[in-house]
């Protein structure tokens, strides 16, 4: 049995056109080598995966694809990558993808290949629960799993259809409040079985069957912490926005007071007694606070995003005592729930602590877009600044912005907030105070 002609580096195959991307080797010795294989099979995999194992250069593999014509027939099963020979597949344990739904054509092609056995568990990682219910004009069960991802599927409703489908009985949640642990049984299924109206808990008697007659039993578990994993085999999904909890993908607008209306605001306060609120001893209460208590902390707070980031990642992947089947990561960067800047930091050291952690042995990482090149990412719209200009602001002024939206002025808003909370004032004209120096907009006091 032939070896390939591997030097340093594993090889890619490109599903646009018919040629193949080195990474490291020949290109030339490579593919005379799959010249003379059959048909683009590899009879000699484990020499492949022995010669890249033996390698210095950390992370290679070797992944080789069928032909792209294949690609655009539509030959493939699901429209996907034909099973790659068992010696290959034994060590592609992580998929990255760009958007999240994409994650069920991977689900799909695993259970085609025997790697993921139906009725499994889910680990979801992620800083949204993702269970809407989609309103899908095509058959949950199409044979067509492509089109069906293109044209159904967004960034929130991707587990439902994996729960009917039959691909997991059961959800494990990572809720990143550390929600006190949750667990649910629920009923699921389609009106008459077509695929199409999904209901859940609907009560269970001869009504329900007859209408819902693929009617599916699934658990749903909440947890707080990655070390509550019971499981010995589940199927590990990360969104990368799990470690952003302080990021907004939606525009932050803020208010802009003109110096005329700050002025009015200060008189309006300051002319009375009651209600009057000491600047600077305001300031120096917060300086104050701020030193007490950040005081002795300069050892455990982060100084900059990269270092909070590595620190949660660190965090989960000590917390988590199990090792998955597999895994796939998501960066939400289209979709905005991701910063740009940091995606690729936080990947790549999700990656690394994944590699190295509790003997999880990761040998080669494949990208979705080199597995799955016709996705159309129908989710991209949904968080468009152009077509939400929903403000997004603070829990604390949200009093002070449904005022607004009922069209109060601020003098009315701002006794309404006082004759409510007479109790707690001295908080409150702070709260006040910050929203007049920190929130700035376009708008006039009547």
């Amino acid at each position: 049995m032939r070896k390939p002609p591997l030097s340093a580096g594993y090889w890619r195959f490109s599903p646009y056109c018919t040629r193949l991307t080195p990474v490291g080797g020949s290109l030339a010795r490579l593919r005379a080598w799959l010249e003379r294989s059959s048909a683009g099979r590899v009879p000699g995999a484990a020499a492949a995966q022995k010669a890249s194992e033996g390698s210095k250069v950390p992370g290679q593999g070797i992944y080789v694809a069928q032909r792209s014509k294949q690609y655009r027939a539509g030959n493939c099963r699901l429209g996907m990558l034909r099973p790659l020979p068992a010696a290959v597949q034994d060590f592609m344990n992580i998929t990255v993808f760009d958007e999240h739904h994409e994650v069920f054509l991977f689900w799909e092609e695993s259970i085609a290949s025997g790697k993921l056995h139906k009725g499994s568990t889910l680990l979801h990682v992620d800083g949204h629960a993702d269970l809407a219910a989609p309103w899908v004009q095509d058959s949950v069960y199409s044979p067509n799993v492509r089109r069906f991802v293109r044209t159904q599927l967004n960034i929130g409703n991707f587990i439902l259809p994996a729960v009917l489908r039959g691909i997991f009985n059961q959800v494990i949640f990572l809720d990143r409040a550390r929600a006190p642990r949750k667990k649910e049984k629920h009923n699921i299924g389609t009106l008459y079985g077509s695929g199409r109206w999904i209901n859940m808990d609907f009560p269970k008697d001869r009504l329900s069957a007859s209408l819902y007659p693929d009617a599916k039993e699934w658990q749903y578990t909440i947890i707080g912490d990655a070390s509550d994993i019971k499981a010995q085999d589940f199927t590990l999904d990360i969104d990368l926005d799990y470690f952003y909890g302080y990021y907004s993908p939606r525009p932050q607008y803020e208010i802009c007071l003109s110096d005329r209306q700050l002025k009015h605001v200060k008189k309006m306060f300051l002319s009375d007694d009651k209600y009057k609120i000491s600047l600077n001893k305001f300031a120096v209460e917060k300086r104050t606070l701020r030193a007490k208590t950040l005081r002795g902390l300069e050892d455990v707070i982060c100084n900059s995003s990269r270092e909070w980031i590595e620190c949660a990642i660190k965090y989960f992947t000590d917390s988590l005592k199990v090792k998955p089947a597999s895994a796939s990561i998501c960066r939400s960067v289209k979709s905005g729930y991701t910063p740009a800047k940091h995606a690729q930091y936080a990947e790549e050291t999700l990656i690394k602590y994944l590699k190295g952690h509790k003997g999880m042995d990761y040998s080669d990482i494949v990208s979705a877009f080199e597995v799955y090149p016709f996705i159309t990412r129908v989710g991209d719209i949904i968080y468009n600044p152009l077509l939400n200009k929903k403000m997004e602001l603070e829990r604390d002024n949200r009093f002070i912005w449904d005022g607004i939206a009922r069209g109060k002025n601020l003098r009315q808003i701002f006794k309404d907030m006082f004759s409510r909370c007479e109790g707690e004032r001295k908080s409150l004209e702070k709260e006040v105070l910050k929203f007049i120096f920190y929130l700035k907009g376009n708008f006039f006091i009547k």
